[in-house]
């Protein structure tokens, strides 16, 4: 009998080595050592100095990534698996949640202490789904043996969080508090030679970690699309890509919710923006009847932003969007940075109107100001069209925000990254990465 339940969050649960990092045995960075233990204590929580980081035992040291450290990342791709479409809805996902049953089950127990109340209880009472994507949602339930109910928590994660009023959130554990609603980063840049790149990052609770994977959607053995997804979502909270036509990321934009509109848009059976990001991606199409899908196709409730890349010289776009699609703005690439000559777009999770500094999403004592778009745009300035490509791409995603910020404000790869895509839509290149691999660890009594 499971007598209690203690999730154990911001635990760093690999060795410096497998979480990414490379670092010369003896590196000093800013007067400390490099952690030596197997499982070090993720700064801000090991009480140590920014500049330090991390924390073995009693020792305060540096792990690259983590507070003010030099950053060396190794690409390390996320698990890659095919989803059938040709099967059963309920059979597509079973196995991915199978493989991560005892992890997801213990996940769905935060969730359900987060949104308690009879608001969460109405909301999710109200949702009415396409037959097909219950089904494919029944199937995850019965892979990890609870509820539909608890598979809607995850699910419409993105939905519940933005009915959560302010004073909630403040309540929320810290490693969920404004992450997911502030968060993650986008770029589409065109090299001098007509090459569409896409680089996003998804920052998201870190206790989501665990269960994110790369995945090729098939049908008769062809891949229609690939994605970057979570065990127990039937729709795509993250990436996804049609190879030779276009990619699109999700990023949050956060906004006062009511309750019965949501609930009005649930029982209407509107799909939400990650299930409109999915269906953009099993339509296909081209890059333009993308944007237009994507722009002005009703959704359930929230705000958004999409970034689209395409594969054609001049394809690129961010969507900012309201839940009716209606007055959707949307800039082009050739809108885009720098004014006098653009060949890049950027877009974390503010308005491009928007000229106020924000407030790191998580702990803004400890990580100050969020300065992404900032240290993006520096960084960027830095590159030229005429020499860009992949690595470059890399660079920019993986900067903690240290060499255009300076230490103690919230960059683009920040604690809160949990993978980062590099997209090619035209040759249909698509490589997801570990992020922070900043997980929780299962204590069952």
């Amino acid at each position: 009998m499971v007598c209690s339940l203690i999730l154990t969050i911001f635990v760093a649960v690999a060795s410096a080595q497998n979480m990414g990092i490379e670092l010369p045995n003896g590196t000093v960075q800013g007067g400390c050592s490099v952690c030596t233990c197997d499982s070090p204590k993720v700064w801000p929580f090991s009480g140590c100095n920014v500049k330090c980081g991390a924390k073995c035992g009693d020792t305060c040291c540096c792990i690259a990534g983590c507070g003010s450290c030099d950053l060396n990342r190794t690409k390390i791709p996320l698990p890659k698996y095919m989803i059938n479409l040709d099967l059963a809805p309920e059979e597509r996902f079973a196995a991915i949640a199978h493989r991560h049953k005892t992890y997801y089950r213990a996940l769905v127990v935060i969730l359900k202490s987060i949104f308690k109340g009879d608001k969460y209880t109405k909301f999710l009472n109200s949702i009415v789904m396409p037959d097909e994507q219950r089904r494919e949602l029944q199937g995850i339930a019965d892979a990890v043996g609870v509820r539909l109910e608890s598979v809607l928590l995850g699910e419409f994660y993105y939905e519940l969080s933005q009915i959560a009023v302010k004073d909630e959130k403040s309540k929320m554990p810290e490693e969920w508090r404004g992450i997911g609603m502030a968060a993650c980063s986008g770029i589409v840049a065109q090299s001098s030679d007509g090459t569409v790149y896409h680089g996003r990052n998804q920052d998201y609770p870190p206790p989501f970690t665990p269960l994110q994977y790369d995945a090729l959607f098939q049908k008769g053995g062809k891949t229609i699309f690939e994605a970057t997804n979570f065990a127990g979502l039937a729709s795509i909270g993250g990436t996804c890509m049609v190879p030779g036509s276009f990619s699109v990321e999700l990023n949050a934009r956060e906004h006062a919710a009511q309750l019965d509109v949501y609930m009005a848009d649930a029982a209407a059976g509107k799909p939400t923006v990650a299930n409109l990001l999915r269906q953009s991606c099993m339509r296909g199409g081209d890059f333009e009847s993308a944007v237009n899908f994507l722009a002005e196709t009703p959704t359930l409730g929230a705000r958004n932003y999409y970034v689209v890349a395409g594969a054609k010289p001049g394809e690129g776009a961010v969507i900012t969007r309201n839940a009716t699609g209606v007055g959707t703005d949307v800039q082009r690439l050739s809108q885009g940075y720098p004014a006098d000559a653009p060949w890049y777009l950027l877009q974390t999770n503010y308005d491009r109107w928007d000229n106020t500094t924000h407030p790191a999403p998580l702990l803004p004592k400890v990580f100050g100001d969020d300065l992404r778009r900032e240290s993006g745009h520096a960084l960027m300035g830095k590159l030229s069209p005429q020499t860009f490509g992949m690595e470059d791409l890399w660079h920019v995603m993986s900067d903690n925000g240290a060499s255009t910020l300076g230490s103690g404000h919230w960059g683009m790869y920040n604690q809160a990254t949990i993978h980062t895509e590099l997209i090619v839509p035209g040759t249909g290149e698509y490589h997801s990465y570990e992020g922070h691999q900043i997980a929780a660890t299962v204590i069952v009594v």
